[in-house]
């Protein structure tokens, strides 16, 4: 091997430890911030979880809310899809509590939505750093106009519907790679489809 060679190597070595090192970061950030959302009290659940945590409650104990106004419907939460119903049962029973499980479910959707708009960021900035910036400052919520928000700030702002939010830069990363191509506009439409079975969007 010359040393141009050597060389190479070694440049493309440094490049392949920066980027795990950059995964691993925003991964660190994922967990703490599930650590944080896992510690809030449970006046700090935002309403979607509490009417969810509410049918859970419901789910265990059924005689209990068998006169609740809105619980005691029995076809209540016959618009939610059983899966993400059944995964957030089972988040609260591992955990123990409601908002530990929402800390614990938070994790993925975090995770999923530093490590996707890294991707984007790369594609967008062709810089590793300012990748990872980018990601970084796509964290923090800003409120989006009339009365949604963008990205995340505590257990408060990781709502169910919060995986799209997780899947987007996905998606516009495999439209980059893919300008024009039929195919991945069409398994685009697949992945938010199947968001959509765990978790249906609100129109």
């Amino acid at each position: 091997m010359t040393a141009s060679e050597e060389g190479s190597v070694e440049k493309d070595r440094r490049f392949r430890a920066g980027r795990a090192l950059a995964a691993v970061l925003l991964l660190v950030v994922a967990g703490l911030f599930s650590l944080g959302s896992a510690a809030e009290g449970p006046a700090e659940l935002n309403s979607d979880y509490a009417y969810l945590c509410g049918y859970v409650a419901r789910a265990e104990s059924p005689g209990r809310f068998s006169r609740d106004g809105l619980l005691g419907e029995e076809g209540r939460f016959a618009h939610y899809p059983p899966l993400y119903l059944a995964i957030l049962r089972t988040a609260i029973s591992v955990s123990g509590s409601e908002t530990r499980a929402v800390g614990l479910l938070s994790f993925p959707v975090v995770a999923s939505f530093l490590l996707g708009t890294w991707c984007l960021g790369r594609r967008l900035l062709r810089s590793e750093w300012g990748a990872l910036a980018f990601a970084l400052l796509s964290l923090p919520m800003s409120w989006v106009y009339p009365i949604e928000f963008w990205g995340f700030g505590g257990s408060y702002t990781v709502l169910a519907r919060s995986l799209y939010t997780a899947c987007l830069p996905w998606t516009l990363c495999l439209w980059w790679d893919s300008p024009g191509q039929r195919g991945a506009v069409l398994a685009s439409f697949l992945v938010e489809d199947q968001v959509g079975r765990v978790y249906p969007a609100r129109s």
